[in-house]
């Protein structure tokens, strides 16, 4: 799909994503890549990419906070008509986290660099 005109995609309106269970915060999608807030050119310093983390982390969780186990099987109507519980969506972000930390260890690994302790 490299190249394909993807402005359907960046025009199509999501609206506001499914606000998940009692007392969470909702949700917006943006597929604009000249319009995004984690772009790399919004964060050029290691000070602001670790400020960027930090912020990440405690949206992370202030979400989570109110969860409870039950929760966790709150299914999400995800935009394109799929429907998965909370809790899959959950485990796909941690081994999608998991995975590209791998890809950046075997890139470090790669061009002779020690990666670090985590």
């Amino acid at each position: 799909m490299a190249g394909a005109n993807m402005d359907w995609l960046r025009n199509y309106d999501y609206g506001t994503v499914n606000p998940g269970p009692s007392g969470c915060p909702t949700t917006t999608y943006s597929f604009d890549a000249n319009n995004v807030h984690f772009g790399a050119v919004n964060f050029p310093t290691t000070a602001s990419l670790k400020a960027l983390l930090a912020e990440v982390h405690d949206r992370t969780e202030v979400y989570l906070e109110p969860l409870q186990d039950k929760d966790l099987d709150h299914v999400i109507d995800l935009p394109w008509g799929a429907k998965v519980p909370l809790g899959w969506v959950a485990w796909h972000v941690l081994e999608h986290e998991i995975h590209h930390s791998g890809e950046i260890y075997l890139m470090l690994g790669l061009l002779g660099m020690e990666a670090p302790d985590v």
